[in-house]
């Protein structure tokens, strides 16, 4: 059980070490919008200072539905 919490200690620690993250969620219609309750969209900022190549990522709802893979990237 030490270990569980040491480790959880760690991680919270250390990862602003190792991560940097510069895309963020900066706005969500998750229940659509005037014009239509199916208009759902994200919106993803760049907030760092070189362009974020977004092959590979996946944005993922806990139960994995949807789950939808993400192309291009967002200019600095």
């Amino acid at each position: 059980m030490r270990f569980c919490y040491f480790f959880a200690i760690s991680w919270f620690i250390l990862l602003p070490l190792f991560v940097s993250a510069s895309v963020i969620i900066n706005e969500i219609a998750w229940m659509g919008t005037i014009v239509s309750a199916n208009d759902e969209w994200i919106e993803l900022k760049n907030s760092g200072a070189n362009d974020a190549d977004l092959t590979g990522w996946i944005l993922a709802a806990e139960d994995g539905v949807p789950s939808i893979a993400l192309e291009g990237k967002i200019a600095a």
